[in-house]
């Protein structure tokens, strides 16, 4: 429970921190006509609805600090699952109108915010399993330093690699902030926001077929399957079962894409040779995936 509650405080922490980084830092802002369009009047809607479903979703998350037994536990990441997929749908709601808008007013175009939100995904965990491995040095170096900060005798040596650590992992947590910060501008605060919970929903385990299936859903399962082992809460069986997931998605992105191809009088043998290999690469990765489901199903104790 402690550990539930440390991990719930950090993400708490961590989604006020982007609002509160960027108001420090100021953004520049465009002047917009007073006249509001259909398309802009839309994002709008879909804006403050994402904003209320963040919270949503966070303060559903919260609730897990008060579930003590495992059949509450059971409920409240069930509607942690639900909040998640509400999210997930605002951020995929009126795709065309959203993207439209945003470029005219930020100057950013969809590829360039594309790929801001890809690199976020990878970031954020980063982030998070760098920020931990620091604090637990700053655990040791608790215990190996006197109050002057010198070495405890008999610990010179484990001093001297602290210190090294120290040296390269504070300056590189803080060049990532400022990654995180410029790819955020792109991407979009309230998108990086809600994205960040989206994350962290997945981490608690929240139910990947409630809220996956979709490009920002699959990072975010990604992004949290990797938080999760950071935070040392990953069950085996579970981390197994969510890239089998995974693997099931890839593997029917690659039939669709060979269909789209095989269907295009365009495509050349090559490409559809390509795209074969592909599609039994992905089948293969699954099928092991579900061997090892199984397998790990079977070591699982029996319920009374």
């Amino acid at each position: 429970m402690k550990k539930i509650i440390t991990i719930l405080a950090t993400i708490a922490l961590s989604c006020a921190m982007v609002n509160t980084v960027h108001a420090k830092k100021g953004t520049k802002t465009s002047s917009i006509p007073q006249q509001q369009t259909q398309a802009q009047k839309s994002t709008t809607m879909i804006d403050k609805k994402t904003t209320a479903d963040t919270r949503k979703l966070n303060d559903t998350m919260k609730a897990l600090t008060t579930a003590n037994t495992p059949e509450k536990k059971a409920v409240v990441k069930q509607k942690i699952s639900e909040a998640a997929a509400e999210l997930l749908e605002d951020l995929e709601e009126t795709h065309e109108e959203r993207s439209t808008f945003s470029e005219l007013i930020t100057g950013y175009s969809k590829e360039q915010k594309d790929k801001a939100k890809a690199k976020l995904a990878d970031l954020y965990p980063m982030k998070v399993k760098l920020d931990k491995k620091i604090k637990d040095l700053n655990d040791i170096w608790a215990v190996i330093t006197t109050e002057d900060g010198s070495p405890v005798k008999g610990k010179e040596a484990t001093y001297e690699i602290a210190k090294q650590k120290f040296s390269e992992w504070i300056p590189l947590s803080e060049k990532i902030d400022n990654i995180i910060y410029n790819q955020e501008i792109i991407a979009g605060i309230k998108w990086s926001t809600a994205f960040k919970s989206l994350m962290y929903a997945a981490a608690l385990g929240a139910d990947y077929h409630l809220f996956g299936g979709t490009v920002t859903g699959i990072s975010a399962v990604k992004a949290g399957l990797s938080l999760a082992a950071a935070w040392g809460t990953l069950n085996a069986l579970l981390e197994t079962q969510n890239k089998l997931n995974l693997a099931q998605f890839a593997y029917n992105s690659a039939k669709d894409f060979l269909n789209s191809l095989l269907a295009d009088p365009d495509a050349t043998p090559e490409e559809i040779a390509k795209a074969e290999k592909n599609v039994a690469q992905k089948q293969t990765e699954q099928k092991k995936l579900e061997q090892q489901v199984k397998q790990q199903q079977q070591k699982q104790p029996a319920k009374a």
